[in-house]
């Protein structure tokens, strides 16, 4: 029995490799589609700096970023392209996207516990929170 659920486990790990490695695939599909692959170059030319985000001062510049409706747009857009299998996937993809995993370890969202909060970046959380919606809505 117990070799069964490791067995298990094994193929859900796969699973979820292989469902991140083709939210990567459509990902680039869709920015192929959109006028072709964009560097991180075109990404700060576009407005948007390079993401996920590694420092606080990236997210804080992010934030302040998406206030502007262009940039929102873009940001919105980019994000529109992660997807997952239910609602924990979607929201740790979305996050994947935004933040990179050293800086989501020093963060959470209220700011409890000496973590910074991700609540305190608003129009940022607005984007990522109506991106999760819209995927569960539509």
């Amino acid at each position: 029995m117990t070799r069964m659920f490791a067995a298990l486990e094994a193929i859900k790990q796969k699973q979820d490799k292989q469902e991140q490695m083709l939210s990567q695939v459509l990902q680039l599909l869709a920015e192929a589609s959109l006028g072709g692959l964009r560097t991180a170059a075109d990404e700060e030319e576009a407005g948007l700096p390079n993401l996920p985000s590694s420092s606080f001062e990236e997210l804080v510049r992010l934030n302040e970023i998406v206030q502007d409706p262009a940039a929102k747009k873009k940001l919105v857009r980019s994000l529109s392209l992660v997807g997952g299998k239910n609602l924990q996937a979607v929201i740790r993809n979305v996050c994947r996207k935004i933040i990179d995993n050293e800086l989501a370890k020093k963060m959470n969202l209220t700011g409890s516990k000496g973590k910074q909060g991700l609540s305190v970046h608003s129009s940022l959380l607005a984007v990522m929170t109506s991106k999760i919606f819209v995927y569960f809505c539509t």
